[in-house]
């Protein structure tokens, strides 16, 4: 063969090897390297997206890299979750919600995913109670006299949930079970429009954050009868737990948390989690957790919160089924 039948071989063979050269090196191109979208499944405003983008910020000086919000409400969370579970598994896409479209909405309605087997839970960010209250004309002054009310005046006593099928909404459920009492669910699109009713008296009770109730406890327009939380807490100190009162079914902080697509590098997880949990315990995202009516989740592995995922999954499953709730 002459050296001219030579030459495009030759040429072809180092092309190739030039490919099989460059290919692990781009593989190994270290994370991040381009922004990082934080997915938030509601409107811009409200706590999940105020917290978002609290940790965004100080989230894109931390990796040097800019942090977006991409926020995709619907579907009570499970439109943000099924955009998350379909994107690279990369890193650069990470689900920053409440713990309803991971744990509660799926045992209640269909799903295009499946929480536990397509997503990777990143890292626990904040816990906050729920808050038992009725409008300060209410004649009742505690649970138990909330629970004889509704005995003796049967159908007549309601009480207004954020949203249906979420955990304001199937607290109520659990008090009902436990009482064997009626108490009337009326769910709204949100915390405000809640709130207003119930102050204005068109609803008795509610089930909502400390963010919400507390400025109407303060100012005499509700009554706190009990939170969710498995202690008291520090903005409503003098209420008591459900647990307290003999509820323990009913005790149970919400919480928000970070999720990555399955599949994502156990280091780029690592790091994520180590970044977030860093970042929810420092000054000024402590002080919008207040704002919130929530406090920083206890710091923990990814492994961890993945494992009380898991737990929370199925109690809710359980809390679901026996309630009878389903939203097709």
């Amino acid at each position: 063969m002459s050296s001219f039948g030579r030459r495009p071989r030759l040429a072809m063979i180092a092309a190739t090897a030039m490919c099989l050269i460059v290919q692990p090196v781009a593989a190994q191109t270290p994370w991040p390297s381009r922004p990082v979208r934080l997915v938030v499944p509601f409107p811009p405003g409200g706590s999940t997206d105020l917290l978002a983008r609290a940790l965004g910020e100080k989230l894109s000086k931390s990796l040097g890299q800019a942090v977006v919000i991409d926020n995709k409400p619907g579907a009570s969370g499970a439109l943000a979750a099924e955009s998350v579970v379909r994107a690279d598994p990369d890193g650069y896409t990470v689900l920053v919600t409440i713990q309803a479209p991971v744990v509660v909405v799926p045992h209640y309605t269909t799903v295009r995913y499946d929480p536990l087997r397509d997503l990777v839970p990143v890292a626990a960010l904040a816990n906050g109670p729920l808050v038992f209250a009725g409008n300060a004309a209410f004649p009742a002054r505690n649970v138990k006299e909330v629970v004889a009310y509704a005995r003796t005046h049967p159908n007549t006593v309601s009480y207004a949930s954020f949203s249906p099928g979420t955990w304001s909404h199937f607290a109520g459920l659990l008090l009902n079970r436990h009482e064997k009492i009626d108490l009337l669910h009326v769910g709204y699109k949100g915390s405000a429009p809640a709130i207003g009713d119930v102050v204005g008296g068109q609803v008795q009770l509610i089930f909502d954050g400390q963010a919400t109730v507390l400025p109407m406890v303060k100012a005499g327009k509700l009554r706190a009868y009990a939170v969710t939380s498995a202690t008291r807490t520090r903005l409503l100190p003098d209420v008591p737990t459900f647990a307290e009162l003999g509820y323990p079914e009913i005790s149970s902080d919400g919480w928000m948390g970070a999720f990555a697509p399955a599949k994502t590098p156990d280091a780029v997880v690592k790091r994520l989690n180590a970044e977030l949990v860093k970042l929810v315990n420092t000054p000024e995202v402590m002080e919008r957790l207040n704002t919130l009516g929530a406090e920083p989740a206890s710091a923990m592995d990814a492994a961890r919160f993945g494992r009380q995922v898991a737990s929370d999954y199925k109690r809710w499953g359980d809390i679901v089924r026996t309630s009878g709730y389903r939203q097709e």
